[in-house]
């Protein structure tokens, strides 16, 4: 696979390509790739707090919820900063935002 020979940016921007226009089952796929990578270079911290938003991301999206604003990665941020960016983006949904908030509880804390 030629993610292996992606450096650190080029594999966040595809991380970000993907996550934007890119069916789940091939986000899932890129993000268990990445994964692997990152799980084999300490030195791809940043990475890996991508990966953990990305997924955070992608079980939020897999609700169906059409109306949803363009949520985003930021890995140079906190899962708990993000989440807290997200949750504010989502408060114009109030019959969307318990659910969301208990989807970003559950293992993304």
């Amino acid at each position: 696979s030629l993610l292996f020979w992606l450096d650190p940016s080029d594999s966040l921007q595809l991380l970000e390509f993907v996550l934007d226009h890119c069916e789940r089952q091939r986000t899932l796929e890129v993000i268990a790739l990445l994964r692997f990578k990152a799980n084999d270079d300490p030195d791809l911290l940043m990475l890996g707090v991508a990966l953990r938003q990305a997924e955070a991301l992608t079980l939020l999206r897999s609700t169906g919820k059409t109306e949803m604003p363009p949520l985003r990665i930021h890995p140079d941020l906190s899962m708990e900063e993000v989440k807290g960016r997200w949750l504010q983006q989502l408060e114009h949904l109030p019959d969307f935002l318990p659910l969301a908030e208990t989807l970003l509880e559950t293992g993304f804390s």
